[in-house]
């Protein structure tokens, strides 16, 4: 209307990721309004955004990343499955098991990179935030507004990391565990200013 302005959206969306289990859903609303007041000398507003992201991520960086250990470290003799038994380092395997560096001696440290994304399969991060702000604008006077605004942003993390034992690698994980970390961050700010814009004269 004249006086009152609204909006409302909302997101989704849903998406497997190209590694094998991995993805992301995200969630989000933003509502925005204003309302003025005293024939549009007062206006009190505000602008809101939520979002809720979920997913199963990987690191690009780190030495057991699967983007370098799979295409660049792995060595292409190792099945990901066994076929037929073999002897190996620590374990015997058998057809159906994942293959592995522990298969022999000569083929190094590196892990079954499929094994370790079906393990991973229940990693989860999930984010959470909230953004905005509320504001007033008060014409005072003609050329003179005065406004002040406070807003900030609260986040919310929590990461379950399922690291399982394994048998395939000639550098074995003996004991299952399971981490989970939790973080939050707030942050929030306040401005108040006054602003004059006069004309004065003629052109």
């Amino acid at each position: 209307s004249e006086n009152t302005k609204f909006y409302l959206g909302a997101g989704y969306f849903d998406q497997n990721g190209i590694i094998l289990n991995t993805g992301t859903k995200r969630y989000s609303v933003k509502l925005n309004s204003e309302f003025t007041f005293f024939k549009k000398h007062l206006k009190i507003g505000e602008n809101i955004n939520f979002a809720n992201r979920s997913g199963r991520y990987v690191s690009n960086l780190d030495g057991n990343s699967p983007i370098l250990v799979g295409p660049y470290w792995s060595l292409s003799i190792i099945p990901v499955y066994i076929t037929q038994p073999v002897i190996g380092l620590m374990h015997n395997f058998q057809p159906g098991e994942f293959g592995g560096s522990g298969m022999a001696s000569t083929l190094g440290n590196t892990t079954n990179v499929v094994a370790d994304r079906i393990r991973d399969k229940n990693d989860n991060k999930n984010d959470q935030q909230l953004a905005g702000n509320v504001y007033t604008d008060v014409i005072i006077t003609k050329g003179l507004n005065w406004r002040t605004s406070f807003g900030g942003t609260w986040g919310k993390t929590k990461i379950t990391d399922y690291n399982y034992a394994t048998y395939e690698n000639s550098e074995n994980i003996l004991t299952s565990t399971v981490a989970e970390t939790n973080s939050q961050l707030n942050s929030w700010v306040m401005t108040s200013y006054l602003t004059f814009e006069r004309n004065f004269g003629r052109n």
